[in-house]
């Protein structure tokens, strides 16, 4: 079995919330991102300035 110090410096466990919390983000992130192309490539302001208002 390995030592599993949790004293160590640098050592430190992510918690589950802020982890969740990261996937909601690249999640929203990725849906304003491809608004904002699908606006620009149809020429439809209204998605544009949805993917501004996220």
């Amino acid at each position: 079995m390995t030592n599993h110090d949790h004293d160590a410096p640098g050592h430190s466990h992510v918690p589950r919330t802020e982890f969740k919390i990261a996937i909601a983000v690249l999640l929203t992130g990725s849906f304003m991102f491809a608004e904002v192309i699908g606006g620009v490539v149809s020429g439809s302001l209204a998605l544009i300035a949805d993917a501004v208002t996220c």
